[in-house]
């Protein structure tokens, strides 16, 4: 099966998604996920706003497919990625647009742009 940009669903690419994805609801920097590369770069670090509700990484697997791992809400926490993530919900609930949302947009844009600049892709 193939998802958005043509990226083959394996069960190693499931596999290798939900390590990234428990990577990246830790918020660790330690990234265990086997074949896959952890997008660097100023940029990119900037954008991870734990008090708007945005955390996520983006990484390029072996084929040069860009894959983003987004933190969710987490809802029963006081910290301040949880008050921000809760009141992301709410402004999506409310029809408006959230800075976390936002964040996640540039996100990918410049992920994309990295690669490029890099050549990885």
């Amino acid at each position: 099966m193939k998802i958005g940009g043509g990226v083959n669903v394996t069960a190693e690419f499931c596999k290798t998604s939900l390590i990234a994805a428990s990577d990246v609801y830790s918020q660790t920097f330690l990234f265990s996920a086997p074949g896959l590369t952890l997008i660097t770069c100023p940029d990119l670090n900037a954008l991870e706003d734990i008090s708007n509700g945005f955390f996520a990484q983006a990484f390029r697997d072996s084929s040069n497919n860009l894959i983003i791992a987004f933190e969710g809400t987490v809802p029963f926490g006081a910290g301040a990625y949880s008050i921000g993530s809760l009141a992301a919900d709410a402004t999506i609930a409310a029809g408006q647009t959230p800075q976390a949302l936002i964040d996640a947009i540039n996100l990918r844009n410049k992920s994309q742009m990295t690669l490029a600049r890099h050549r990885y892709m």
